[in-house]
């Protein structure tokens, strides 16, 4: 991700992207859950919200249907740089990422995002995942 905005300040132009590429990211657990951790709550733990978030760098116009768990979501997709986000709220073992032009499929990406509401510790990290 980071190649195509340092070219993009480099020439002031937003290149044109070749390829096809999503990148996600969430925490493992939602920002209010609880623990047994021995440790408190990190400070600021609330700075950001519950969200799966999503940069889809698209060829073309297009649907991406993502789900986590039993909640899906389709987005309306364009050529550029897509910024998108679906609530992380329900436990699961991973999120699949689907884009389609048309009746074709261009990709569908499984990325083991897992996302609990009962952690044994607390983790604030996030995962992050790029594909295909």
């Amino acid at each position: 991700m980071s190649g195509y905005y340092i070219q993009k300040y480099k020439t002031g132009v937003a290149p044109t992207i070749i390829q096809d590429k999503i990148y996600m990211w969430a925490r493992p657990h939602g920002r209010s859950d609880t623990c047994g951790d021995t440790l408190k709550t990190p400070d600021n733990a609330d700075f950001t919200d519950d969200y799966l978030w999503i940069v889809l760098f698209s060829t073309g116009q297009g649907t991406l249907k993502v789900t986590q768990g039993s909640s899906s979501k389709e987005f309306t997709v364009t050529a550029g740089v897509n910024l998108l986000k679906l609530d992380s709220g329900e436990t699961s073992s991973g999120v699949t990422a689907t884009l389609t032009r048309g009746t074709t499929q261009v990709f569908s990406y499984f990325a083991p995002i897992t996302f609990t509401h009962s952690p044994t510790l607390y983790n604030f990290n996030a995962f992050v995942f790029s594909g295909p």
